[in-house]
């Protein structure tokens, strides 16, 4: 029987399309993974799975139940690696660009909110399904707010577009109060200065609906 030093392995990825980065830029460039996989890392954030490059023994997903068939989304990738880390399965992943990224600029901004409300819905199924160290714990909390934060600015994107720039306004300064993100405090400059370029300008980078 042959002997596999990891269950599953991963690479990195160029992106294409509409990345605002320059040409040559990878998944990885952006979203490093950083040391060794485990389940905290995973967790943190350090270590971000390139879903198109993924090569994993059957085997592992045969242990672990598979996919959450009952959660259909396309988080249901990141659930998957979170469980095959709890149970020991060795993660590695190399820098060799193996795959392409296609980056969508004009994604839609109700898509990318509900991409991340499912993460955030994968994380608490992992706060309610398994006993968290301090160091996991922790880590699962910092990704909850990074993902907060991220969803706060898109939804007052979505608000700026519509021309509720007090709402937009209000929706970031109760998010400022718990986050250090650079991007609420220049957002908040911008809405105050120039509400109506900024409007203008996310007009033609931002699809609400």
């Amino acid at each position: 029987m042959t002997a596999y030093k990891y269950g599953m392995i991963y690479a990195d990825a160029l992106l294409f399309g509409e990345s605002p980065w320059p040409v040559g830029t990878t998944f990885m460039d952006k979203s490093p993974s950083e040391g060794e996989v485990s389940f905290e890392s995973l967790l943190d954030l350090r270590c971000t799975v390139v879903v198109s490059t993924v090569i994993v023994l059957k085997s592992l997903l045969t242990q672990i139940g598979g996919f959450d068939e009952d959660d259909r989304n396309i988080t249901e990738d990141f659930d998957a690696w979170l469980r095959l880390a709890r149970t020991g399965a060795s993660i590695g992943y190399q820098s060799k660009v193996l795959a392409k990224y296609r980056y969508r600029a004009d994604s839609v901004s109700a898509k990318r909110i509900k991409l991340h409300e499912a993460a955030m819905n994968v994380l608490n199924k992992v706060r309610q399904t398994m006993d968290l160290d301090h160091a996991e714990a922790a880590a699962l909390e910092r990704t909850e707010k990074r993902l907060m934060t991220i969803m706060a600015v898109e939804r007052s994107k979505t608000l700026i577009v519509e021309g509720d720039f007090d709402r937009a306004f209000a929706l970031l300064s109760e998010q400022r109060k718990t986050t250090r993100s650079w991007k609420i405090p220049v957002t908040l400059l911008a809405l105050r200065a120039f509400p109506i370029l900024l409007q203008k300008y996310l007009m033609t980078r931002h699809r609400p609906e």
